[in-house]
């Protein structure tokens, strides 16, 4: 047994170790401040891209004002419907080519001496206007009509020019006088003169009997 051969066992040997680098704590801090600042940086710039895309694909909306049709306002009326009050009123048309209106409680009369109380004929060549029942001179009446063949010649007063039915017509005005005079030709040789009192107490009535005076031919 002592010649048997006995085998060549080499001894183990140990692995190599490769050493574990030691960190130190301050090595460690710096790199997670390098870490957190990549990654702010990171942020950062995609805010920013996310920012420019927002506002390249959103445009500010601009609001045309509308513009409407011009209208004119119509201004409410500040005055009352006018009234006729003549609307009940008698009317006396005379052949000469006039008509005029009165109130019921007017009456016509003839400018004549001894003339009765009763409506003139529409023949008239002149009358007077005034309340019934009252005893005045004509003169200091209401309102006056009379026919003259030619135009009537006036040595004094203003004469003026007014609108009366749409005709032309000499107003004649005469210091101190009770009566405004108005003037025209009703006809080929005929003219009409109207006198009109300018009482103030006479003169409002007065000139609302002027108004309704109308030609009729």
């Amino acid at each position: 047994m002592e010649n048997e051969i006995q085998p060549n066992i080499l001894p183990v040997q140990p692995l190599p170790q490769t050493p574990t680098p030691v960190t130190t704590p301050a090595t460690t801090n710096w790199s997670k401040i390098l870490l957190f600042m990549i990654l702010g940086l990171v942020i950062i710039a995609g805010l920013i891209f996310i920012g420019k895309n927002i506002t390249s694909n959103h445009q500010p909306i601009i609001v045309q004002p509308t513009v409407l049709p011009t209208q004119t306002a119509i201004p409410a009326s500040t005055t009352s419907p006018t009234i006729d009050t003549t609307v009940d009123w008698k009317t006396y048309t005379n052949t000469a080519g006039y008509s005029i209106k009165y109130p019921a409680s007017f009456t016509t009369q003839l400018l004549a001496d001894g003339a009765d109380n009763k409506e003139v004929m529409s023949t008239a060549r002149n009358l007077f206007i005034y309340k019934a029942g009252t005893s005045e001179p004509y003169i200091e009446r209401y309102i006056n009509l009379e026919i003259f063949d030619g135009k009537p010649i006036y040595s004094q007063g203003i004469i003026t020019e007014v609108i009366l039915d749409n005709r032309t017509m000499e107003k004649i005005v005469i210091p101190d006088a009770k009566f405004d005079i108005y003037s025209t030709q009703v006809s080929d040789k005929e003219f009409i003169e109207i006198y009109v009192s300018n009482d103030p107490i006479k003169k409002e009535i007065a000139n609302q009997l002027l108004s309704t005076f109308k030609f009729v031919n």
